[in-house]
């Protein structure tokens, strides 16, 4: 429980740093750290449906469940893994879901980040 506590702390004060981004980006963005910790502008939220964060976890699905089509799985958690794992920024296609249950296309821009001695994507969505 203590790792979840400082988990939520650190999206907290990911969003501080990055408030002017997340506020002021004319893409939709979401920083996330793992399914249950991650934040995103209201950009984002319009795209995919869901106003809050709390909202998404009484789904009780994954990120990518929720807000991936299945056929863009491999390319995101690729993105994903070589930026958390070489430090790699991408920019892909990726489907992305409304709760509605539409799909839209759009390219991701993944890039990692650092804050406080953990790793996180930062993406934008155009």
């Amino acid at each position: 429980m203590q790792g979840h506590k400082h988990h939520e702390q650190l999206i907290k004060g990911v969003y501080a740093q990055f408030k002017s981004i997340m506020e002021h980006s004319k893409q939709a963005v979401y920083i996330y750290l793992d399914d249950e910790h991650l934040i995103w502008n209201k950009k984002f939220g319009d795209l995919v449906g869901y106003k809050t964060v709390a909202e998404v976890k009484r789904q009780k699905k994954d990120f990518l469940e929720l807000f991936v089509d299945k056929k863009s799985w491999k390319p995101l958690v690729n993105a994903y893994r070589n930026a958390m794992e070489h430090a790699v920024g991408s920019k892909i296609p990726v489907t992305i879901k409304h709760k509605s249950g539409k799909t839209k296309k759009t390219q991701v821009i993944l890039v990692p980040i650092n804050f406080e001695g953990h790793l996180m994507a930062m993406h934008f969505i155009e």
